[in-house]
């Protein structure tokens, strides 16, 4: 199923493309005007790539599905974005080339006139430019970056009427019509749920702060559920947003750190950034509203009876107690090896917790330390865990870490891709 969304995004591609032939004449007239056919065809696939971006981003669980997990549709979501604006950007242009040396006709496609359906077009073109510029290329603070997305609805509605108004191949073939404007309108409605309904009619759940406790950059929260409890599976993570009047009612993700045979539900959150650095204020009996679950990461660790490796690096030890626990709860048929890395054991602040997987004889947990063994490599891995080629691997950890571990076992010890499980959270900013 992962592969299953790039599969239906190519096919949207495709089926495009043949629409757009089927409305020429004839299939030679493609090619009568080629600057003008470029500029046909790269403003209907970048609209296709665009229209799925903002379907990414409304956290559609059969979209998560098809992707393997939501940080898989977000890099999606960015990968679509971009390579949708570079098409977009080609549209005029191809365009303004083709209508030289007609000076007057050429500026029409970049300046606003009295065309209004140009104008649609224009106003689409230069508001996305800004936008996805600040998205992709400028590191901005967390609530900007958001506004920014917010905010991209407004070039969504620009590109919506300029197809509606233009006289072009969408115009003039029903088929390609239907099939442009169909996608444009999903990517407003998924785009006005994710805005407008998502905080109220998305996956809710309503909890109260029990307990806080805080060691060093470390905040953590134990919730306790006012109604329903949220479902989830072990290695999952959930977006949360705390009703407390000193912070944004902002929705921040952060991994589950229970085990779901546990009603409590709790975060151990790190200081890294502009909000999580303020979760000082948070205070028992503050409500807190849950949005998920999400991810993929424990799915495979949970069904599978091969041996497996578990590395952490740090904070990324979240996900591996919430399995853990699990799974010495449940009992599991294969070896796992837990490697929790840390610069030294004063930073171990989970190392007594995961004594519970240490009891366990299927468990191997070990605290690496940096300033003793330097940093944790591949060769150290096989070293003490054995051959690592038939495992199953989990990396939760820093990026640069998780990449480079990743790498060296699809490398050296030839371990199969799909056997290499990681999220990617450097998509939430």
């Amino acid at each position: 199923m992962k592969k299953t969304g790039w599969v239906v995004v190519f096919g949207a591609l495709i089926f495009t493309l043949n629409l757009w032939i089927l409305s020429k004449p004839t299939p030679g007239a493609v090619f009568t005007a080629p600057l003008k056919s470029l500029g046909q065809i790269t403003a209907l696939l970048g609209t296709v790539l665009l229209a799925f971006e903002f379907i990414l981003a409304a956290r559609i669980r059969l979209v998560e599905k098809w992707f393997g997990g939501l940080d898989k549709v977000y890099h999606a979501h960015r990968i679509l974005g971009g390579s949708g604006f570079a098409l977009i950007v080609y549209h005029p242009l191809f365009l303004l080339v083709n209508a030289l040396p007609n000076v007057r006709a050429a500026m029409n496609l970049i300046i606003p006139s009295s065309i209004l359906s140009y104008d649609y077009g224009i106003f689409a073109f230069y508001s996305f430019l800004v936008l996805i510029f600040l998205t992709l290329y400028v590191k901005l603070p967390y609530h900007i970056w958001k506004a920014t997305h917010i905010l991209m609805g407004i070039p969504l509605v620009f590109m919506l009427l300029h197809m509606l108004f233009i006289t072009s191949d969408i115009s003039a073939y029903l088929p390609l019509r239907v099939w442009t404007l169909g996608l444009t309108f999903a990517a407003l409605a998924a785009y006005s749920y994710k805005r407008f309904l998502y905080t109220y009619f998305g996956p809710r759940y309503e909890y109260t702060v029990s307990l806080v406790m805080r060691a060093g950059a470390i905040t953590e929260l134990t919730l306790m559920p006012t109604a329903g409890r949220l479902p989830y599976e072990a290695g999952q993570f959930a977006f949360i947003s705390l009703e407390n009047k000193w912070l944004a009612r902002e929705k921040h993700p952060f991994t589950i750190v229970s085990s779901p045979t546990e009603t409590a539900l709790r975060f151990s959150i790190k200081s890294l950034g502009d909000y999580t650095s303020k979760l000082e204020v948070v205070r028992e009996g503050d409500k807190v509203y849950v949005y998920g679950p999400y991810g993929k990461f424990g799915e495979k660790a949970l069904a599978s009876a091969k041996d497996q490796i578990w590395i952490a690096g740090g904070i990324g030890v979240t996900p591996f107690l919430s399995l853990a626990k699990f799974l010495s709860a449940r009992g599991n048929t294969g070896t796992i090896t837990v490697f929790y890395c840390v610069k030294n054991m004063d930073e171990a602040l989970y190392a007594e917790e995961l004594a519970h997987a240490r009891a366990n004889p299927k468990f191997n947990v070990l605290d690496f330390c940096s300033d003793i063994e330097g940093r944790i490599t591949s060769e150290h891995v096989a070293r003490i865990a054995g051959d690592p080629k038939d495992k199953i691997i989990l990396l939760c950890g820093p990026q640069g870490m998780v990449e480079g571990l990743a790498r060296d076992f699809e490398d050296i010890y030839h371990v199969p891709k799909h056997n290499i499980i990681f999220e990617e959270f450097s998509f939430l900013g």
